[in-house]
């Protein structure tokens, strides 16, 4: 049991790093690209 909790942490963990990386990515790409050129 404790196995599976471990592993169900990890992986709304990643999920969470996923997700932060990815909204920050499409803000960044979003303002950079079309600001900067």
């Amino acid at each position: 049991m404790e196995d599976n909790l471990v592993q169900k942490e990890l992986f709304y963990l990643f999920g969470g790093i996923v997700a932060i990386g990815a909204a920050g990515f499409l803000a960044w790409f979003r303002s950079g690209r079309r600001g900067d050129g």
